[in-house]
Formats: C-alpha cells, structure tokens, sequence
C-alpha cells in the first residue's frame, strides 16, 4: 500500500512540477515574443519621420521651413529646418535660446505621458541651414535636458 501511495504522492509532485513549469515556460515565451524597448522606441521614431516626412516641405512661419525628417540609430530624430534670409538677422538670433524654449515645450509634454519617447530613451536633433543647405546650427534634446528643464 505505501508504494501505491508514494507512487500517487510522485505523479502529483510530477503534475505539480510540471504545471509550475508550464506556467514559467509561457509566462518567458510571452516576454520573449514582446518587441523590446527599444524596438518598440526605433519604431516610434520610425513612424515619426515618416509622418514629418509626409508634410515635407511645410512652412512653419515665415521664416522656418521644415525641409524633411531622419529616423538614426533607432532612436534618434532628426529633423531639417531652412531659415530664409537667415543673414539678415543672425546678429539678433540665439539658437541657445531657441534650445532652451523647446527643451520646455518637449519636456512639458513629456510630463503629460507616460512612458513618453524622450523617457525611453529617444532624442530629437534639430538641424536649422540657410536656404541654399549650408548648416547653421545643431542641437539635441534629450531626457537629461528635462532634468535641467524647470
């Protein structure tokens, strides 16, 4: 009787085992099914270039246009903006300050969502030419600018 018993007792730890491992087997097939962060994040700035891309050229203002968008490294955006005339008032022209105002309007709304892109990790580069394509100036924005960002 008590090798009928301990073979019971066996088939159920075996059951039991087995239903554990079951259970961890699908739980890690799920995980590894799942695009990553940073799938996840090259795609976020692959869709965003596209859509940028799509209103390519557009005139923001009377001075900027935005020229076209680049998705690198998978989680780099940068975006191409002409400045018409742009000589006539470099002088009076600060892209440190320009830096600094869209830091905040990018970090404000990062605040709003959650995760946000910056947050996982993507940066947004601006790069402003003259009309002709001579590159003016390029900055970065990135989750460390929030930081600083009051």
């Amino acid at each position: 009787m008590w090798q009928k018993m301990k073979k019971g007792i066996y088939w159920a730890l075996f059951l039991i085992v087995a239903s554990i491992a079951g259970t961890i087997g699908k739980e890690i097939g799920s995980e590894l099914l799942k695009p990553n962060k940073q799938e996840n994040l090259a795609k976020i700035v692959t869709e965003a270039a596209s859509q940028l891309n799509a209103q390519a050229p557009k005139k923001l203002d009377d001075v900027t246009t935005l020229v076209r968008a680049e998705a690198v490294s998978g989680s780099k955006l940068v975006t191409f903006y002409s400045l018409k005339d742009f000589d006539s008032y470099a002088s009076n022209f600060s892209f440190s300050r320009l830096k600094s105002v869209i830091s905040k309007q990018i970090c404000d709304k990062q605040k709003s969502k959650k995760p946000s892109a910056l947050s996982m990790g993507m940066s947004h580069v601006y790069v402003y030419t003259r009309e002709n394509g001579t590159e003016i100036s390029r900055f970065e924005i990135s989750s460390k600018d929030c930081l600083a960002v009051k």
